[in-house]
């Protein structure tokens, strides 16, 4: 697939901060205190030095995530209560593929795969407590498609217990020798199908407001989100999401061909330049929202994925001659959104990568320190002229596996033990307990789904895989499915109304960047 966005500016949806005025704003809102200047015209350069530098912000005075330094620690997310939040998250695509809704709610036989409070539910009782949404305004494959799909439609309600059931879809064949809580029932009940018509509280006048609901029930669920952006707008609406909002700011920036520095004969600006310059637009409209930035442009390194480009050991940079994020860091040092950054790498098995070797063991753990983990660990990055360093906290924004060979099953041993910081895997790097597996649907090139070829069936030695404590999988990241003692159940039940009691305000703001170059993308349907 051809992806059309001109992604140079991030997509994203900012509700929470507007909550915070919700009481004063009109249908046409004034920009908020601190909104920097309208940015430049298409097509022209950004001087990332020349941006004016927000001053004045949204006060924090609801929910919201930042991140803290410890001395003895990683660096790690927080709430407003200073609580660490760690995020086990999954994506699920469709707003950037043409879907006009995740994908895919006409497979499968029955409600399980194809009514969509239905599948939230399922995530929740499987331990999700986040989701990553893919999208792109286009109007041939994003949110400007319209009409959407009609997805209100009669449909099979399997019984909530017994044979072939609901309750019976979300047991393991085999509970993992971990401490169990309450194994003979579900701790939360599943949402009525009323009259068995799937999805009809879905709205369907447009794409937009689908997805403006979507992301709106699952905050609604107790989800975190985190906005893939494939775009070259933004939206600042929605009410209800302080303190529950990523945004993605530029997905796997290496299959655009841009690199960190600009490259003024193809016409492509630099990545550096984009993030500075997206996030100084958008701090002031959302100071509670983290900011995922994604690496580029060293591929050549060995064990770097797509994503994972931030290697700024100068020997290694010359060495193998690769794109230096040194400038980009040594600006982030200097603004007020530090503490809203967060590193976003992409770990992959050869299905995905196409990686021949450093797929593995020592030498892949050597390309995840080089690039990415060296940042998670004191001193992190350090500024040569200043002398001022700063630890990271990072997101594993992509990981996942097909486990249909010993290649990628070696693979995803070796990921889970680098992310559990093992200690055969070295001390460049802490335990990065915080991901989004990828993804909930099988159609996922490389990787299949957490449900099986037949939209329905959970893919237990999946979910294995992430929980530990099986003869295959004895070490896990951290989820934990209803059956187990340690499952959250923080989220509310779909007792709640699935429609939202206030109207959608949606205002799309044209950012105005430059465009990257449309490609072909490594994998046709995926983030």
């Amino acid at each position: 697939m051809q992806l059309r966005s001109a992604a140079g500016v991030v997509l994203a949806i900012l509700a929470g901060c507007l909550a915070q005025y919700s009481s004063a704003q009109s249908s046409a809102p004034s920009p908020p205190p601190g909104t920097p200047p309208a940015p430049p015209s298409p097509g022209t350069p950004i001087n990332s030095s020349q941006t004016p530098v927000p001053t004045e912000v949204l006060p924090l005075n609801g929910s919201y995530l930042t991140t803290k330094d410890q001395a003895n620690g990683p660096t790690i997310i927080v709430n407003e209560h200073g609580e660490e939040v760690v995020i086990n998250g999954l994506g699920w695509f469709g707003f950037n593929t043409g879907g006009t809704a995740p994908l895919d709610l006409t497979k499968g036989t029955t409600a399980l795969s194809q009514d969509f409070n239905m599948i939230v539910w399922r995530m929740k009782m499987l331990g999700f407590n986040a989701i990553r949404l893919p999208f792109i305004f286009d109007s041939h494959w994003g949110l400007g498609l319209n009409p959407p799909t009609a997805l209100t439609r009669a449909c099979v309600v399997p019984n909530v217990t017994g044979a072939n059931s609901i309750d019976g879809s979300m047991i393991p064949p085999a509970f993992p020798n971990l401490p169990l809580g309450n194994t003979n029932s579900l701790p939360q009940a599943p949402p009525t199908v009323n009259e068995g018509i799937c999805n009809y509280y879905m709205p369907a006048d447009s794409t937009l407001t689908r997805f403006v609901w979507v992301v709106e029930q699952f905050i609604a669920q107790g989800f975190y989100v985190n906005l893939d952006y494939h775009g070259n707008k933004y939206t600042d609406s929605l009410g209800n999401a302080q303190g529950k909002l990523f945004i993605d700011l530029v997905n796997e920036p290496d299959g655009f061909g841009i690199n960190w520095e600009a490259q003024p004969l193809l016409g492509y600006p630099g990545l550096k330049d984009l993030y500075l310059h997206t996030i100084d637009a958008l701090y002031p409209i959302c100071p509670s929202c983290i900011f995922l930035v994604e690496g580029t442009g060293q591929d050549k390194i060995c064990g770097n994925n797509w994503g994972n480009g931030f290697a700024t050991n100068q020997t290694l940079v010359k060495t193998v001659d690769v794109s230096d994020p040194t400038p980009f860091f040594r600006k982030v040092l200097q603004r007020p959104w530090l503490a809203q950054l967060v590193i976003a790498p992409h770990f992959y098995c050869p299905g995905v990568s196409q990686a021949t070797e450093c797929y593995a063991g020592p030498t892949q753990w050597q390309g995840f320190d080089d690039t990415v983990g060296y940042l998670s660990v004191a001193p992190g990055f350090c500024d040569p002229n200043t002398k001022k360093c700063k630890v990271f906290s990072v997101i594993v924004d992509e990981f996942g596996s097909t486990l249909n060979s010993t290649v990628e099953t070696s693979c995803m041993t070796s990921i889970i033990a680098y992310m559990n910081a093992a200690p055969e895997t070295g001390n460049n790097h802490a335990p990065m307990l915080s991901w989004y597996y990828w993804a909930w649907q099988p159609q996922s090139n490389g990787t299949g789904g957490m449900v099986g070829d037949d939209w329905t069936t959970i893919r237990w030695d999946k979910v294995n895989s992430l929980t530990g404590g099986t003869n295959d999988w004895p070490e896990g990241v951290g989820m934990a499915p209803w059956y187990l003692k340690a499952f959250n159940q923080t989220a509310p039940t779909f007792a709640v109304s699935p429609l939202s009691n206030e109207p959608l305000n949606v205002t799309i703001v044209n950012t105005a960047t430059p465009a990257l170059p449309g490609i072909v993308r490594r994998r046709a349907l995926s983030a």
